[in-house]
């Protein structure tokens, strides 16, 4: 007589009914059709044909693709001690029957589905059994698993001294990372909408108004700026946070939920300190946006490491997630709180005689030059989280990983794109300096020294872009060693193939910074909107082309990544020499540079091999990256790379001027 069955009944499609019946462990998202009684993630659930015929029990979870791990095919199956201690005997013994005596003592003991034990992977190492849990059901009855499986191994005659669960590192690691990152691409969409094209807008009109003395009509600008970011503050975190589970969905990545809701009031902080940041770099002072961004980050790294730090005691990849990410919104308001001191210590309460102008006026010019600005770099963000989602889902759907296997692969890409977002990190600064000084000159009728102001910009990234990328790629290896030491050989070997290919993308996305700044400065703002959308089809294209395809996989996202970055560049430097009279030589901008940064780079991979074997790891690397930097700081003096304007714009340039006699 069957068992009676008190579990809450999954209805499926003939598809899905065909799998199974076919031997197929899983019933995935798209094939349920109905859902009786109220299972949480991690219950046992009844599965059925849509005629109600029975087919198996398995373990739930709403969250995942993957709705329904089964575990049994037998109705008569009850889940109790007596029959885990089945299933591990029935694996036990199967080794027996194929391995060798001797070989019984380092093999895998349980894996996984194959095994019937859903997301369980066991393997024995002498007398010690390691094991690690990926299913969210079978984790609530390890305990009474592990206990089995002690006890049916010892009866055996095995020497069992226990079992080491290794579920915070590897997998659930990487995974965390694709957590974290589905999180940050959604708040960087958002943040891109809110205040990507407004706070330059708002650089500009001030920087202009300051050029022509009108001291009132700054003042309104500033106020309209206000209240409007505040409204987009406000909506773009109400949707992170009454949203999240929906984004998170939309990404493939339903356990970044609470990384987004974490994320949410971020937004809203940020838009406020991108008013006061656009007003003083309007006015040309860039001090408070230094310092301001000094304590950002300060606290990202401090609040960040610090949550992740006790999360990770509790073993739970979610929440660890959700805890590094809160370092990002604590960052935020405390760069917020110190901006608003200095805004009240420092706003100028002069006043002035002209016509501060009509508030819907100075709106809808802040919107005119703002828009097509943020539509670009809101292209860039979406591109971005088609990125992702694209790729978890290939991972998925054509390779057939579970979410957590493709969160893992991802994580590992996500490990290099740290390293090759770094050395833009250092060219916007000099993006967002650049657009109020170039209105300023144009406001003033001063072409030239707008001229002057677009060339150095060009030769400065070029002598930090050019060195930045090729150290990146040359080192790769050492370098994710020396920040990632705790991670294994194949997650470095893997993450290093990505930063290859990625540390020469790093140039061309500092390029890109750099150009769309020169474009919109000079009113072409609609330029880098088209060039993004066109480097944006390319980079879907190539995933959707490279990832499903045998030969490349993940290793594809990379390439895809480096050609989206090269395009755009390309075509935006062609926008630059056909809109802007005052443009650069480029040859004469990248030529020495280039080369410096070529010899720079066989030196440091020379040095690094070299070092490698008389010192510790880290070490090699710190020395090898300092000795290629002073080696491309002398080829490119010798070279002439480097003249009085690029000196200048270094800290302490003017001394820097005077010891090496620059003209």
């Amino acid at each position: 007589m069957k068992a009676e069955r008190p579990y809450p009944q999954i209805a499926i499609t003939p598809k899905g009914e065909a799998a199974l019946t076919g031997g197929h462990p899983w019933v995935y998202e798209g094939e349920v059709t109905s859902v009786t009684g109220s299972p949480a993630d991690g219950d046992l659930v009844d599965v059925v044909s849509r005629r109600g015929s029975w087919l198996g029990a398995g373990f739930y979870n709403s969250r995942s693709l993957i709705r329904v791990r089964l575990l049994s095919r037998n109705p008569n199956d009850r889940f109790d001690p007596d029959f885990w201690a089945r299933r591990v005997k029935y694996a036990w013994d199967y080794r027996k029957t194929v391995m060798a005596p001797e070989e019984l003592t380092c093999c895998r003991v349980i894996f996984g589905e194959a095994d019937h034990f859903p997301g369980l992977t066991v393997d024995r190492f002498g007398p010690v059994l390691v094991a690690q849990v990926l299913c969210l059901g079978l984790d609530r009855v390890k305990d009474t698993i592990f206990s089995q499986l002690v006890r049916v191994l010892r009866e055996d005659g095995q020497d069992i001294a226990g079992i080491y669960e290794r579920n915070d590192v590897a997998l659930r690691d990487k995974e965390g990372m694709a957590h974290f990152y589905a999180a940050y691409n959604i708040y960087n969409l958002l943040l891109m909408v809110s205040t990507a094209g407004l706070p330059l807008a708002l650089s500009r009109l001030v920087s202009q108004a300051e050029a022509l003395g009108w001291v009132n009509r700054r003042r309104r600008i500033v106020s309209v700026a206000f209240w409007l970011f505040l409204l987009l503050g406000l909506l773009s975190s109400g949707l992170m946070f009454f949203l999240a589970g929906d984004l998170a969905g939309w990404m493939h990545n339903t356990r970044a939920e609470d990384a987004i809701r974490v994320l949410s009031p971020a937004v809203l902080c940020v838009c406020l300190v991108s008013v006061i940041r656009g007003y003083t770099q309007g006015m040309g002072d860039m001090r408070p946006t230094a310092a301001s961004e000094i304590i950002e980050s300060g606290s990202k790294l401090v609040v960040g490491l610090g949550l992740a730090w006790f999360i990770m005691k509790q073993k739970n990849d979610t929440a660890l997630a959700a805890g590094a990410i809160a370092g990002v919104t604590a960052g935020v308001i405390l760069s917020l709180l110190a901006l608003t001191v200095w805004t009240a210590t420092h706003l100028s309460r002069d006043k002035g005689r002209d016509d501060p102008g009509q508030s819907r006026d100075i709106l809808r010019q802040l919107l005119a030059i703002g828009v097509p600005i943020t539509v670009g770099s809101v292209s860039l963000s979406v591109i971005n989280l088609l990125d992702q989602s694209i790729t978890m889902g290939i991972l998925q759907t054509s390779w057939g990983l579970t979410e957590p296997e493709a969160a893992g692969l991802y994580g590992t890409y996500s490990y290099a794109g740290n390293l090759f977002a770094l050395p833009a990190a250092f060219i916007y600064p000099l993006t967002i300096s650049l657009i109020p000084a170039i209105g300023a000159a144009l406001a003033r009728g001063d072409r030239s020294a707008a001229g002057r102001h677009t060339a150095a910009a060009f030769r400065l990234t070029a002598l930090l872009a050019l060195p930045a990328g090729v150290g990146l790629s040359v080192l790769a290896r050492p370098i994710l060693e020396l920040l990632y030491p705790t991670k294994g050989a194949a997650t470095l070997e893997a993450a290093a193939y990505h930063l290859e290919i990625l540390g020469v993308g790093s140039i061309f996305v500092c390029l890109m910074a750099l150009s769309n700044g020169i474009l919109q400065a000079y009113g072409r703002e609609k330029v880098p909107l088209w060039t993004l959308l066109a480097g944006g089809g390319l980079k879907i294209a190539l995933n959707y082309l490279m990832i499903s395809n045998p030969d490349y996989g993940i290793r594809g996202l990379p390439v895809s990544t480096l050609c989206c970055y090269a395009l755009i560049t390309v075509l935006n430097l062609g926008a630059i020499a056909r809109y802007v009279p005052e443009r650069p030589d480029y040859f004469r901008v990248f030529s020495r540079p280039g080369l410096a940064a070529l010899g720079m780079g066989a030196a440091a991979w020379w040095l690094h091999r070299l070092l490698a074997d008389l010192l510790p790891g880290g070490l090699a690397t710190l020395l090898a990256v300092a000795l290629a930097a002073v080696i491309y700081a002398g080829a490119a003096l010798l070279l002439g790379a480097v003249g009085r304007e690029e000196a200048m714009a270094l800290p302490g340039g003017e001394r820097l001027v005077r010891w090496l006699r620059l003209k």
